[in-house]
């Protein structure tokens, strides 16, 4: 027995944190993405889904935390006080938070060298604190919840889970997701890219055309660069930017993600960027393409995007 709080925890308390903080790190490992250094995988097709909007994004995050944690809280504290259910809830929340989204926002603030910022630095600060927020709220919620009858009802207590082997029947319902989820990681560089393309307006490419013949461009080049930028920070993810900025004006925007001391619209920041990194590219050789990209973002995994996304807008 463990007194914390005024809470006395016993073996079903310490199991049930450790149930919660161990799944949901398993869980999370299955889709292998990294935080904060991509939000969104460009190789994966999970991920891939969940980029096309916030609320994608949001249900990826916060649903399987609330269905694992009312999972473990019904089954092995469906006794205890609610008190001691809200504790073990909050507990193990704020645990799961410090191995992922705290050690994130950590290394973000101190600018560790293995985190690549590829968002506006106080933007994506703010979203991991966000997303931390409604994990807590949704440890509370999931505790009160966890005494609900409908809850009791549908999950097992200890001794039924046992007997009835439920734990086998997790396991391998769990098993089979993860053999699929896999099995079915790899999805084509076309169709991420093709995908990607569709969701640019064609007046972006049209400006950046014009643009680029006029500075002696080479127009694939820039927007194979959109696309790489787009694949990162989604059209909704740049709305959080601009809010953003009315607290913080200091950041990189737009489509192109050009550093800036104020708010710049995907139009504006695609003009910066020629005139920054591209004038006079049009003939450039592979050699000095890559010293252009490596001066525009220094990450191999970035470089290598671009340059596949560039081949396959090439003709032929």
């Amino acid at each position: 027995m463990i007194d914390l709080l005024g809470v006395t925890f016993g073996w079903e308390s310490i199991v049930a944190i450790l149930a919660i903080v161990l799944t949901l790190k398993w869980f999370y490992q299955i889709y292998q993405i990294s935080w904060p250094e991509y939000y969104f995988s460009i190789n994966d097709k999970n991920a891939l889904f969940v980029r096309h909007s916030i609320y994608r994004f949001l249900l990826f995050r916060l649903l399987p935390p609330f269905v694992i944690e009312l999972f473990y809280l019904t089954v092995f504290l469906r006794e205890s006080p609610l008190l001691s259910v809200v504790v073990v809830a909050i507990i193990s929340m704020l645990i799961y938070i410090v191995i992922s989204d705290g050690n994130a926002l950590i290394q973000l603030i101190y600018t560790r060298r293995n985190v690549k910022v590829f968002f506006n630095k106080p933007s994506q600060i703010i979203f991991h604190i966000i997303v931390m927020a409604f994990l807590v709220a949704i440890s509370y919620g999931c505790a009160i919840l966890s005494k609900n009858g409908t809850a009791l009802l549908i999950f097992p207590s200890i001794k039924p889970l046992i007997d009835n082997m439920w734990a086998a029947f997790i396991g391998f319902l769990l098993a089979s997701f993860a053999r699929e989820a896999l099995s079915n990681r790899s999805i084509s560089e076309s169709t991420v890219i093709n995908d990607a393309l569709q969701e640019i307006n064609p007046k972006i490419f049209a400006l950046i055309d014009k643009l680029a013949d006029k500075a002696n461009a080479n127009p694939n080049l820039i927007k194979a660069v959109a696309v790489t930028e787009n694949l990162q920070r989604p059209a909704w993810f740049r709305l959080i930017e601009q809010i953003m900025s009315w607290f913080s004006k200091k950041g990189t925007y737009g489509i192109m993600q050009v550093q800036s001391d104020r708010y710049l619209t995907d139009e504006e920041s695609i003009e910066i960027a020629i005139n920054k990194y591209f004038v006079n590219t049009k003939n450039a050789s592979n050699e000095e393409i890559e010293a252009i990209l490596t001066k525009y973002n220094p990450s191999t995994t970035y470089q290598d995007i671009v340059l596949k996304t560039m081949r396959y807008l090439l003709p032929g």
